[in-house]
């Protein structure tokens, strides 16, 4: 349904567009996607929640060449070292090991709650670079 909607909203503004669960591509699409250059990543609200798992964010970073920015946001609570959905120990982890460095972050109001209280999210870019050390396919 993405693609055609893409398609018909936006014609000819995608070469190729995939769907597909990046947790279990076929080898396939693996070398496809590794020997497309791709210099840039952008995940808006699918962090947390059970939309995009922190193996699935690894997979798509680990497509990015060296160098390339990634972009996302994520609720605020989420990067709480204690909470459960591992984004904010895996941030830290990609720090830390030399993977990634934050250019820049911001915190910001995303809405307001059905109780009118503030719902925060933290946008950040972040530059690749390098591999990630325990991934030894991407």
């Amino acid at each position: 349904e993405a693609a055609v909607a893409a398609e018909r909203d936006r014609p000819g503004l995608y070469s190729e567009y995939i769907v597909a669960d990046l947790t279990t591509l076929p080898k396939e699409d693996q070398e496809r996607l590794a020997n497309a250059g791709l210099n840039c990543l952008v995940i808006v609200g699918a962090l947390g929640f059970g939309h995009i798992p922190t193996e699935a964010f690894l997979a798509a970073f680990g497509y990015i060449s060296s160098g390339g920015l990634i972009g996302f946001n994520i609720k605020d609570e989420l990067l709480d070292s204690g909470h459960f959905s591992g984004f904010a120990e895996m941030i830290r982890d990609l720090i830390s090991e030399g993977s990634m460095e934050i250019v820049t972050q911001k915190s910001y109001r995303h809405r307001l709650s059905v109780t009118g209280e503030p719902i925060m999210y933290t946008a950040l870019v972040a530059r690749k670079l390098a591999k990630i050390s325990s991934n030894d396919g991407v």
